[in-house]
């Protein structure tokens, strides 16, 4: 679309910048295609990364998919599940994960039709870095069509690289303190209480995927 769309399903504390990061990726004339997200461990990456699909699923002609680095330990398993609203096939197995994941930006650029690939623990991907860095964020110079989010606790660097021009700074995420996952819960379940917040905060070390699962929905 030529202005941001409004997301229909954002269910967590705070990251409102990483909301607004994502809405403008998913324009037309967004002023960079890659999104990066980095974060420390239980900041809530993998929450975002899955949000971000259930949205994108949801919009008219947009294939998306979202490739986690720590499910590699079943190769095939993870690319079928990245393939699931891709609409391309899957590639011949036996090959590295890098020639897969090259031949499949080839089949969607074949479609030609808009895509989003998301891609999680990007800190873990090995060898599938140098695919990414030096191919399919460079690809982003001129595929219009291509819209990337890498969530990780490192993440690609733009400062110096070829494709710096079309990648936003790396969006620091920080762990929503007790008061936010308060207002998140609210609506949901308005009884509860600050005070149980922080305690529950304080139990599962402020794990937001526990805190969204016990606050939320």
């Amino acid at each position: 679309p030529e202005t941001s769309p409004s997301l229909p399903i954002w269910p967590m504390a705070d990251h409102t910048e990483a909301r607004a990061a994502f809405e403008r990726l998913l324009t037309r004339s967004a002023p960079f295609g890659c999104l990066p997200l980095r974060g420390s461990s239980e900041t809530g990456k993998s929450h975002i990364t899955r949000q971000m699909l259930a949205n994108a699923i949801r919009m008219k002609d947009l294939a998306c998919g979202r490739f986690d680095f720590k499910g590699t330990t079943d190769v095939d398993a993870e690319l079928r599940a990245f393939l699931q609203y891709l609409d391309v096939p899957l590639p011949a197995v036996g090959r590295r994960l890098n020639e897969r994941l090259r031949d499949i930006l080839d089949a969607l650029k074949l479609r030609a039709r808009p895509a989003l690939l998301i891609f999680d623990t990007y800190e873990r991907a090995g060898e599938a870095q140098d695919w990414v860095e030096r191919q399919l964020l460079q690809r982003l110079m001129r595929e219009t069509w291509l819209r990337v989010v890498i969530a990780g606790q490192s993440v690609p660097e733009p400062a110096g690289a070829v494709w710096a021009t079309v990648a936003r700074a790396p969006l620091q995420l920080v762990p929503p303190p007790p008061e936010e996952w308060l207002a998140f819960g609210q609506p949901y379940k308005p009884d509860i209480t600050l005070d149980f917040v922080r305690q529950a905060h304080q139990l599962c070390n402020g794990k937001a995927s526990v805190l969204a699962q016990l606050l939320g929905p």
